[in-house]
């Protein structure tokens, strides 16, 4: 259960970093995904991610914004987290 809540926040921040990018070309990074999620927690259909522990889901947002940096070197794009 643990594991699956983690995966579903970290892919709900990446598609949400995913689409930012395709759109403007910016990305959420830490302080903006841990807002997102403390936004997204009174609605219904994300009663899942209230459900999880908030220090666990902050360490998701921080470990996808260390992915993030870790992609972009050199200003060129390597491999973007999955």
């Amino acid at each position: 259960e643990f594991g699956a809540t983690a995966r579903g926040i970290w892919n709900l921040l990446l598609s949400e970093n995913m689409r930012r990018y395709e759109y403007d070309k910016t990305f959420l990074f830490y302080k903006e995904m841990a807002s997102l999620l403390k936004e997204l927690k009174p609605f219904e259909e994300f009663s899942w991610i209230k459900a999880f522990d908030s220090a666990a889901a902050q360490q998701v947002a921080r470990d996808l914004e260390t992915a993030m940096k870790n992609a972009f070197s050199k200003g060129r794009l390597q491999h973007f987290p999955k």
